[in-house]
């Protein structure tokens, strides 16, 4: 992830598995009907009934994810 990147995602019925390879930063998942789990490398900031932050360190990028009826899946390679 570049340091300075924005990136957003949605997804509608459907699962999105995020692997992170270099970089870091937060990451905030917004979600309905689904379910969040992130690897020991994410730290988590805030866990709430529909939204969860993590963030890993080696980076500032900003990740915002999105999803209904779904599932999301963080890992650090």
């Amino acid at each position: 992830l570049a340091s300075d990147g924005n990136y957003e995602f949605r997804c509608e019925d459907g699962d999105i598995d995020f692997e992170v390879i270099a970089g870091g930063g937060e990451f905030r998942i917004t979600y309905e009907d689904g379910h969040v789990r992130a690897s020991k490398a994410f730290d988590v900031v805030e866990d709430e009934e529909y939204l969860k932050r993590y963030t890993l360190p080696d980076g500032k990028a900003d990740v915002r994810i999105r999803i209904e009826d779904g599932d999301v899946r963080l890992y650090k390679q």
